[in-house]
């Protein structure tokens, strides 16, 4: 998320999103400890982190835009929130200092652009961990909706390759590649489909 307007824009998929997250916590419900999110942008999810007293670790290549509007609302170590650019399959290397159950959000589609996301979910996570994965439904709506944020991306960040609006993940076939076992829900609506996971064992 760049801009107030591509938030604006992308409102109805965002808004979609975060009624499945708490979907998602009420239908695996466990004393989780830790929210991390993927691709949080400006802290997403960090008030329902702190409103359900969780740790917050927010994981962003391009949390380097985002640092003046996160300090802006007053998110720091006090308050149990660290933020990394780190990539995903290196999260171990920080997250045994979270211990307990944890939710891992990869919100707004950025699951998409992770390459092999099985093989490095399998890596990170444990027993009694919670998993959501939001990704863009295929309905015209979400279609419609896709195209005019790209649009509006491209032409605001003005770059020679512009961003990547396909999608490639497939959730189905993910989670069968996944090396860990699972209880899994998908919820499909207007604009987004979200994949709920509970981690019930890995090796």
């Amino acid at each position: 998320m760049y801009s107030h307007k591509a938030i604006k824009i992308a409102r109805p998929f965002l808004d979609s999103e975060e009624k499945k997250v708490l979907k998602a916590i009420k239908f695996f419900p466990q004393k989780y400890k830790t929210l991390i999110c993927v691709g949080c942008g400006p802290a997403a999810y960090f008030n329902l982190a702190l409103n359900k007293k969780l740790k917050y670790v927010g994981i962003d290549p391009w949390i380097d835009l985002f640092k003046h509007r996160i300090s802006a609302l007053h998110i720091n170590k006090k308050l149990g929130a660290v933020f990394f650019k780190r990539k995903i399959e290196k999260l171990n290397v920080v997250l045994h200092k979270f211990r307990g159950p944890k939710i891992f959000i990869f919100t707004f589609n950025i699951a998409n652009y992770i390459p092999d996301l099985a093989v490095k979910l399998s890596k990170i996570v444990d027993k009694n961990d919670l998993i959501i994965i939001s990704t863009w439904s295929k309905t015209k709506s979400a279609i419609n909706l896709r195209k005019k944020y790209f649009t509006y991306l491209n032409r605001l960040i003005n770059v020679n390759q512009p961003f990547d609006c396909s999608l490639k993940l497939n959730l189905n076939k993910m989670t069968k590649e996944l090396k860990f076992q699972f209880e899994k829900k998908i919820i499909k609506g207007k604009y987004n489909t979200c994949l709920f996971m509970k981690v019930l064992k890995n090796e």
